[in-house]
C-alpha cells in the first residue's frame, strides 16, 4: 500500500505559564522608580497588565500581548542587584514587551527598562506621553557572518506584518558592540523598505543610563 506522509501541520500556539503575582507591586514600583522611571507611568503599565510582581521573589514582569489582547510574553528581572533576567516559560518572542500607542514611526529598544526610560524622558522634555509605538526586543545577538542566514528579531519582524503604517523604524539599541551590531544588521535588512536611523542614548551604554544621569 502506499505510504502516506502527513501534511505540515501547524504551528502550535505556545502556552505562556506567567509568575504567580504578588497581592501588592511594592518591590517593583520601588526599584523602577530608584531607576528614574516615571511613577505615573509605572501605574499605568501596573494597571494595563504588562508590568507586575511575581512571588515568591518580587521580581519585575513584563508581559507582551497579542493583536487580540491575550497574554503572549513574560520576561522577568530582579528588584535586588543580583541582575536576574529572564523569559517565562512557553513566551512567544514575537510578542515582546510594546507599547499600544500607533504612528508612523517605530522606536526599538533591547529591554523594557531602556523603553520605559526612553518614555520618561520624552515626559521630562515635553511634560506628556509619547505618542509613537515603541518595542523592545527582549535582548540582541551579534548577527550570523553569512547575510543570507541573517534573521530579523521575530518581534521586530511580526510588528512590522502587523502595522503596515509604520514607515520608520528609529534603533534605540544599547552602545556596545552588540548592540552596534545588531542594529547595522537590521539597517541592511530593511532600508530598502524603510527609513531606518540609529539613535543611541546620548551618555551611556543604554537609554537607562542616560536617564539616570539626566536625573
Amino acid at each position: 500500500p502506499p505510504v502516506l506522509m502527513p501534511g505540515k501541520q501547524p504551528d502550535k500556539v505556545k502556552r505562556l505559564l506567567l509568575p504567580e503575582k504578588s497581592e501588592t507591586n511594592n518591590h517593583v514600583t520601588r526599584y523602577l522608580a530608584g531607576r528614574g522611571i516615571d511613577r505615573d507611568l509605572i501605574d499605568a503599565c501596573i494597571h494595563r497588565g504588562a508590568l507586575y510582581e511575581s512571588l515568591p521573589f518580587h521580581n519585575c514582569v513584563f508581559v507582551g500581548f497579542d493583536e487580540k489582547g491575550i497574554a503572549r510574553y513574560a520576561c522577568y528581572r530582579s528588584t535586588n542587584d543580583m541582575k536576574i533576567m529572564g523569559d517565562a516559560a512557553g513566551s512567544d518572542k514575537r510578542y515582546s514587551f510594546r507599547t499600544t500607542a500607533k504612528g508612523s514611526i517605530l522606536h526599538v529598544f533591547e529591554s523594557p527598562i531602556d523603553l520605559l526610560s526612553y518614555m520618561t524622558l520624552k515626559k521630562m522634555e515635553t511634560g506628556r506621553w509619547f505618542p509613537e509605538p515603541m518595542l523592545s526586543l527582549g535582548g540582541v545577538y551579534e548577527p550570523n557572518a553569512d547575510p543570507e542566514k541573517r534573521r530579523l528579531p521575530v518581534a521586530l519582524q511580526n510588528m512590522i506584518e502587523n502595522h503596515p503604517e509604520v514607515t520608520g523604524i528609529a534603533l534605540h539599541l544599547d552602545n556596545d558592540q552588540t548592540g552596534r551590531a545588531a542594529a547595522w544588521a537590521i539597517d541592511q535588512q530593511l532600508k530598502n523598505r524603510y527609513n531606518i536611523t540609529y539613535e543611541p542614548a546620548p551618555k551611556g551604554k543604554d537609554f537607562n543610563d542616560y536617564l539616570m544621569h539626566m536625573k
